[in-house]
């Protein structure tokens, strides 16, 4: 399962989390077409399996709480509208309103998040399923980039606007899918693990910019550190460097 290599190793190389997240990206798009929302996208329900000639196989389960498109809103006391996992769930579905696509899209960015930093981009709540909806209701999620400073600034960006309040805001499945695609082709981790972001803002500034004034903020993850985690940098593939100035998305996380 995801879940567990997530908790045995935690955050993934992009090219990981992609080998993954296509997949399932994949088998939505045909639910969508058929006009069904999972609803329940998260790495418990991504199950990873070996095909006849050893080949990983990665299979999207639990469609159990599945539904079709909803043109109307959900009861406030129906089972329907507590289906799901609150930390993984959109915004509208956590409110009981009609929910579409973009709630799967919702998920899967939460998901996406969670494969690259090893955390989730809500804290969560001690209590009962309604204290975590209103905490994240209430809250902004996590920057990506506070957690991932290496990251494209463009990936960093498509991940965040997946997960807007505003289902509108939010893009398709599709260009959700096709940008870590694209820079899984052209970009690879530069170091792993990554250092933590003081750290790797003072490696940048050393490199490129002197006489910084940014300073980390002790944000902790873990990473996988097992024997195969070098293996992007021994193909041979260039990193992509990122010498630009530090991202407005991460400026607005440290206030």
């Amino acid at each position: 399962w995801a879940a567990d290599e997530l908790k045995e190793k935690g955050a993934m190389r992009l090219r990981r989390c992609v080998e993954l997240i296509d997949p399932v990206c994949n088998a939505l798009r045909e639910a969508h077409a058929s006009g069904i929302v999972h609803r329940d996208i998260k790495p418990a329900n991504i199950m990873l399996s070996r095909g006849p000639t050893g080949e990983e196989v990665v299979k999207v389960l639990d469609f159990g709480i599945a539904k079709f498109i909803e043109s109307t809103p959900a009861s406030p006391n129906t089972q329907n509208q507590a289906a799901g996992t609150p930390r993984y769930m959109a915004p509208e579905r956590l409110l009981g309103e009609p929910s579409d696509a973009k709630a799967d899209v919702y998920s899967v960015a939460v998901t996406v998040f969670e494969m690259l930093s090893g955390t989730l981009p809500f804290p969560k709540v001690e209590g009962n399923p309604l204290q975590q909806a209103v905490k994240q209701l209430q809250a902004v999620p996590t920057v990506l980039l506070a957690l991932r400073p290496d990251l494209p600034h463009d990936l960093v960006r498509m991940v965040m606007s997946a997960m807007a309040r505003d289902r509108n805001e939010r893009p398709d499945l599709d260009t959700l899918q096709a940008t870590p695609n694209d820079w899984s082709t052209r970009w690879t981790e530069p170091t792993w693990p990554v250092p933590e972001l003081g750290r790797y803002l003072e490696e940048q500034d050393q490199a490129t910019v002197p006489d910084s004034q940014i300073v980390g903020d002790g944000v902790t993850r873990r990473v996988d550190t097992g024997p195969n985690a070098d293996s992007d940098l021994e193909s041979g593939e260039q990193p992509t460097s990122q010498r630009d100035d530090l991202d407005p998305e991460l400026k607005k996380s440290r206030g």
